[in-house]
């Protein structure tokens, strides 16, 4: 443990961690004029369950190894796990839509969101500490 990199190995544990907490909610709402109204919300989806998340899970143990036996290529998996949880950042936000239809006196409206939770965020600055204490590691 004395020339391994302890802050890498740090995130990168929280990183993995943070697979298991909630990455995403789904919610969606519909409304059709006077024949009623809904709305159904899912529960948090856990990264784990996710393809990013699983590929995350990955990256991290990979980083965990690399800072454990310290080795330079560190801030590269780091760098990646970055771009990984920015990637699907950028696409949950993309993601659901509202429409809306009417024909007559008759009118219909629904509406889906994505929205990202706490694990997501977790993984995401664990990712950019990764990468700027493994940088730091290898220029010392």
């Amino acid at each position: 443990m004395k020339n391994s990199n302890k802050l890498g190995l740090v995130f990168s544990i929280v990183a993995a961690i943070s697979v298991f907490l909630p990455w995403a909610k789904a919610s969606s709402s519909y409304s059709a004029g006077g024949f009623g109204s809904g709305s159904y919300s899912t529960g948090a989806i856990s990264g784990i369950t996710l393809g990013v998340g699983i590929a995350g899970m990955l990256f991290a143990l990979a980083a965990a190894y690399l800072s454990f036996n310290r080795m330079k290529q560190t801030w590269i998996v780091g760098t990646i796990m970055l771009i990984d949880s920015v990637y699907y950042l950028i696409t949950m936000g993309n993601a659901g839509g509202r429409s809306s239809a009417s024909y007559g006196g008759y009118s219909a409206s629904a509406s889906v969101s994505v929205d990202p939770q706490i694990g997501l965020f977790v993984f995401a600055l664990s990712s950019l500490l990764i990468l700027v204490t493994t940088l730091k590691d290898r220029k010392g």
